[in-house]
């Protein structure tokens, strides 16, 4: 009995209640409203769904209740129904957030294929509309065909650019939000004695640090396909337009680039992981000194366990600040990798 006790869930079977239960009521969701018909397809792409929520923060401040509801497909107990189904001691946390989010990653990653084709255009455009300049035989209404075209692509390029930005980090904030609540159901699933010899730390990083990467995947893999396609489309372009002597001069650089990204990888992952053993044990210490506080105050520990607690956040912070100094220099690098591929070439 008391072993049946230990294992009883703590969290109630009342799914339904939660999903339909809220404390404020809000609008239905109008992106919801706008993505159930591909009529109203100009509403997502120019993002007027917006507008109702746009035009009453410009008369007042927003409240909670002006929020529209979110769609159905992005709820929390969805989005933990579509884990559930999944046995987790037979295959990797990756393997199942690929099979479940997959395709829905790809279809987002579909309008990397209209924004490459503008990043490529525009340059070719401009060179159009130069070389018809300098023609002394050049039309004049065919440099403003070319004007127009390299006006209609940069718009094209933001509309693309924020699409992809948008739905690229909702299908990573699903991920994120169904392992959270997986994580938070199977914490609650323990047995009581599990949890009394459960690292905090541990938990709190697997939430805060560990889920939120899956978020930034989703934020930077397909630019890695693109990049990729865009680097060997150009080249082509540059070989044809120059002689392949200069391109490949400016496209030496690339394997430079290349290995200080692998060094800047490197370096990442090893500061991550000093930070999250410092993070675990800043978490635990905490932790028991927030459960052992009646003792603290009885012996007058708590100076010397407060300045403990912040010398080992100085050491988090040391890592977490050294792993900044390399995304700096990796931000610097990208701003300039452009200027400096063309000054070579």
């Amino acid at each position: 009995m008391q072993e049946d006790e230990e294992r009883r869930t703590l969290l109630n079977d009342k799914k339904t209640s939660y999903i339909n239960n809220d404390h404020h009521q809000h609008h239905s969701s109008r992106l919801e409203w706008a993505e159930s018909s591909w009529t109203r397809f100009l509403y997502v792409l120019c993002w007027w769904w917006m507008k109702p929520l746009l035009y009453v923060a410009y008369k007042r401040s927003l409240t909670v209740d002006d929020l529209d509801d979110i769609p159905h497909v992005d709820k929390a107990m969805l989005l933990l129904d579509r884990l559930s189904a999944y046995d987790w001691s037979l295959t990797t946390t990756w393997n199942i957030v690929w099979k479940e989010f997959g395709k829905e990653y790809i279809f987002a990653s579909l309008f990397l294929i209209p924004y490459l084709i503008t990043c490529i255009a525009q340059p070719l455009l401009f060179r159009q509309i130069l070389l018809n300049i300098m023609n002394e035989k050049g039309s004049h209404t065919v440099s403003y065909m070319y004007a127009i075209s390299l006006f209609i692509s940069i718009i094209l390029q933001a509309l693309m650019h924020r699409q992809n930005i948008f739905r690229a980090a909702r299908v990573g904030i699903r991920i994120l939000n169904a392992l959270t609540m997986m994580i938070y159901i199977r914490v609650l699933s323990l047995k009581s004695t599990s949890l009394k010899d459960m690292n905090i730390g541990q938990i709190m990083n697997l939430v805060a640090n560990d889920v939120s990467k899956f978020e930034e995947l989703c934020s930077y893999l397909g630019y890695l396909v693109e990049g990729v396609l865009e680097t060997i489309i150009i080249f082509g372009l540059l070989c044809w337009i120059m002689q392949p002597i200069p391109t490949l001069c400016g496209f030496a650089l690339l394997p430079i680039f290349i290995l200080i990204q692998l060094y800047f990888g490197r370096k990442f992952a090893q500061y991550y992981e000093a930070t999250v053993v410092c993070s675990d044990k800043r978490i635990q210490a905490f932790s028991e000194f927030i459960h052992g506080c009646h003792i603290v105050k009885m012996y007058n520990w708590e100076k010397p366990l407060g300045d403990r607690i912040v010398q080992m956040r100085e050491h988090e912070l040391a890592s977490i600040r050294r792993a900044s100094y390399f995304h700096a220099l990796n931000v610097t690098l990208f701003f300039t990798s452009t200027s400096l591929f063309a000054l070579v070439t």
